[in-house]
This record gives C-alpha cells, structure tokens and sequence, in this order.
C-alpha cells in the first residue's frame, strides 16, 4: 500500500500530484488530482462499512467478487468489470462480497482547493476494459508513467459531463486566487474573515457578500468544508493524536476541534478513524 504523508500546518505530501492545465471558453482552468493511497485489497469474507463523510474521491475496480453501495437511500451494485468512481462528500455504506479490488483515493480539486465533484453527483461506472485491465497494475507496481496515463485518462472521462460546471466555477475563484494561496499555509481554525478581507483592503461585509456571490458559499462554510478535510486526511493517513491533530489545525483547546468535528461529521475523531480500514 502507497499512502500520503503528513506535513506541518495540516497539509499533506500526497503520493503524487497530477496537474491539469487547459483553457476553455477563454478561461484558462487548473485542476489538481492528489493522489493520497492506492493498493489493492483482498477480502476473505463478506464486510461492511460505513463512511458517514468521506472526504475524497475512490476508485474502485473489482478484479473479482463486488460490492453493494447504499448512498442517499439508493443502491448500486458493484461488479467485476467497470472503473467506479465513488465521489466526495455523500455518506455512504459499503458491504463488500469476498472480492480482489484495486483502488486509488484522490483529491480532485480547482483553484479553491475543494473538489471539482459535489455532493450531489452520483456513482459514475466506466466501462473501459483497456484501463480497467491496467488498474491493478499501476496501483501494484513502482510504474509512475503508466500510473500517470492511466489516471489522466480515467480523470477525462470523469470530468467531461462537469466541464460546463468547472469553467464557471474557476472563472469565480479566480478572484479570489490570492486568498486560496495564502489559506494554504494557514492553520484554518485560527482564520477570521477580517484576516481574509485585508488581503483585499476590504471591508467584512463587503468581502463576505463577493465571496458568497461568485463562490455560492459563505466564507466560514468554505474554511469550515476546508477544516474538515484536512481533519479527515490526518484522521486516515496519520497517526497523530487527537490533540496534536487539533493544534495543527489551530484550535485552542482540543475540546472545541472534538465538537466541530461531531458537528460537521456526525462522529467523534476517533470513531471517524476506526473506519479508515474500509477504503
């Protein structure tokens, strides 16, 4: 297994980073797949797991056996075949038969750091046998190059039926391009919206209101989301305590990173990393 690595302030080293640079509509669009783990996993026996808010993107490809999804009250079978992609941000339970599973764990992101797949979008199935025969491959073997074709692939596929919603949404970062490069070395918890607002000599309320007009979010939504990524990320890839995760992040007493944490994720930091073994 090939997993990310921590780094100070909360931020991790991923395994590998693919950047994709392209212009469309005049708009010139960056995305950022980090690529945070791949293996593949071997299941003697039917399991079940439940992921109350996962904070990145899966795929999953079964070489045998499969699996079965609940996610928003719907189902969907996982068979041996297709690329799965499972995106961010919807909870989800997984009950896996007795199955052989190559999968990767990304971060797919704009210029804002979040993921470019919301909530809302589904289990999309790839059916690719040329890419689905590499998967075990690129997750097993010390292939970089191949890792990399085989994913930008995968990532186009993916991307096409959200490209109208990418260009619009870099089109409004990038006002705010500064502000996401100066978060990036910030512990979040400690990050007011008057900190934010001086980087662009203005008022609260005024950078409040063009945050949430060209983001759709409010700011503290936005560094709250952010929060609790980087929290997940540590949770899973780390094992740092609870305490030192919480000063990394910036808050004053781990007591208050237990309760953002139990608000936003609807589990204790500890329950949350119990379930880091059901990929």
């Amino acid at each position: 297994m090939r997993r990310s690595i921590y780094q100070d302030r909360g931020f991790f080293a991923p395994i590998e980073s693919l950047i994709f640079d392209f212009p469309v509509a005049e708009v010139s669009v960056r995305l950022t797949c980090d690529v945070l783990e791949y293996a593949v996993s071997r299941r003697l026996a039917p399991e079940e797991w439940t992921h109350p808010n996962p904070s990145f993107s899966r795929l999953f490809c079964f070489q045998s056996g499969g699996a079965r999804v609940t996610r928003n009250a719907r189902e969907t079978e996982l068979v041996s075949g297709p690329i799965y992609h499972l995106p961010p941000g919807q909870p989800f339970t997984i009950s896996y038969t007795p199955s052989v599973l190559a999968y990767m764990h990304l971060h797919i992101s704009d210029i804002s750091g979040e993921s470019v797949f919301g909530a809302e979008a589904g289990i999309a199935a790839l059916d690719q046998p040329d890419l689905a025969a590499l998967m075990p491959t690129v997750v097993q073997g010390d292939q970089p190059f191949v890792r990399f074709a085989c994913l930008a692939r995968i990532i186009g596929h993916l991307l096409r039926p959200h490209l109208k919603e990418i260009v619009a949404r870099t089109r409004a970062a990038s006002e705010f391009s500064r502000l996401f490069g100066w978060l990036r070395e910030q512990p979040l918890a400690g990050v007011s919206v008057a900190d934010a607002a001086r980087l662009y000599d203005l008022g609260d309320s005024a950078f409040s209101k063009r945050f949430r007009r060209k983001m759709g979010v409010s700011f503290k939504a936005y560094l709250n989301a952010m929060l609790v990524r980087q929290a997940q990320h540590q949770l899973h890839y780390t094992d740092r305590t609870v305490g030192e995760i919480a000063e990394d992040l910036g808050f004053v007493y781990p007591q208050y990173f237990h309760r953002f944490f139990r608000t936003h994720c609807h589990c204790t930091p500890t329950e949350f990393r119990e379930l880091k073994a059901g990929h």
